[in-house]
Formats: C-alpha cells, structure tokens, sequence
C-alpha cells in the first residue's frame, strides 16, 4: 500500500495504491475507463497526444531506484543505474553521450541494512524542476518512479524494469542499438489507455478500503 498512482495522498485526503503479492501494479487487464475518466473530469489528469521525435527534447532522462528501494528489492544500491549506463555508452557515439541525464529523487531516502531511515539524501540536480527534465526528455529510463507515468501520460516513450506500473508500455533500452534517435518511439503503445485505465482501477479512498471494496477487488481481480 502507498501513495496511488493519481491523486495520492494518506489520511483520507487522496487515494492509496494497494497492490496484491508485489511491490506495484505490473499486471493489466481490460476494465471499463469510468473511473479513469474520474480522474480525467474532477482532477484534471490528461492523456496527452503521443509525441514524434522531433516533439521531444533530445535528453535520456535515467531515475533509479532510491536508497529505500534498493534495499526493498534486495539489489545492491546503484547496480541497476550502472547496468544502463554502461548499455546507453556501449550503444551511443561519443559525441551523443551528453545527452544521458540521470536525475535522482529529491529528498532520497537512504536507509540502514534493516530498512530504517537513515537521512533524505540531497543531490544537486533537484535544481532543474521536474516539468523542465521531462520537456527536455527524449524518453524517460525508470526503475519503478512514478515519474515514468507522468511521461507516459504527457506522450513520451518509457524505457522501465520489471518493477515499474509502466512495464506494460516500456521500451527496450536495445531501441538505442545503432540508432540516436529511435524510429520505434514515434509509435504510441496499444497499451497506453489501456494501462490508464487499469491503474485507476487499482487505487481506493480510506472509505472503500475499510469498508471491504478494495479487498474484495484485489481478490477478484488480482
């Protein structure tokens, strides 16, 4: 259970993601989009026309994982970041390789070797406000931040791991192979609305989780 994947909050102000046996969302099935559109007409969530290449900026946005979440998954912190890195490099020319951005969590928590809160964790570019890194974005390289469905949402193609709520409209990183600007990312993913539409599905208020909604969801749909 944690912050929902549109209009989170905790103490009843917003909804909560609940995800059944797994970390987040990463499976999809077809469901109606009401309550998508919900979101869409009292919170003001946009699905925005997919974007061309030449709609983009030029940048290979990269958020890994947090400290936290390293530790969650049991993998050795920065090993997934240098695992990209070292694929983009091998991939990309020289004279392109400025264009790799990685850009960690404001605030990251760091945690000891049994999950307790360390510090929050500053990094220098938390200067460069998010809507500016995602306009200058190519596409968005994401272990599981939720960041890859504010792109997704905005038309710019997601490159995830396995962990992530947008696994189902992910790229693969071989798309770079040979090529700087890759021709597949001007197709939309069949899966984008779909995908929407599912995550909306998979997030309650307080009042239907008490009340047994979202308990009787997760079994029947889950």
């Amino acid at each position: 259970m944690d912050h929902a994947y549109f209009c989170p909050g905790y103490g009843g102000k917003g909804f909560m993601r609940i995800t059944k046996n797994g970390h987040t969302c990463t499976s999809l099935r077809d469901v109606p989009k009401d309550k998508w559109n919900g979101f869409h007409k009292n919170y003001d969530y946009q699905c925005l026309p997919w974007r061309h290449n030449s709609e983009r900026g030029k940048n290979i946005l990269i958020l890994p994982p947090t400290g936290a979440v390293s530790w969650f998954m049991d993998e050795e912190p920065d090993e997934w970041l240098d695992g990209v890195l070292s694929t983009l490099k091998s991939y990309l020319p020289e004279s392109d390789q400025w264009r790799i951005v990685v850009r960690r969590k404001p605030n990251e928590p760091q945690v000891d070797g049994d999950g307790n809160l360390l510090e929050l964790k500053q990094y220098p570019n938390e200067a460069q406000d998010l809507p500016t890194a995602l306009n200058d974005a190519q596409c968005v390289v994401a272990y599981n931040s939720m960041v890859a469905l504010e792109a997704t949402m905005k038309g710019i193609p997601v490159i995830t791991s396995e962990n992530s709520c947008c696994v189902r409209v992910s790229f693969n990183l071989d798309v770079y192979k040979n090529q700087c600007d890759p021709q597949e990312f001007n197709m939309e993913p069949i899966n984008r609305k779909p995908l929407l539409y599912w995550l909306a599905y998979n997030q309650w208020k307080r009042s239907s989780i008490e009340d047994g909604t979202a308990w009787q969801h997760l079994q029947e749909m889950n």
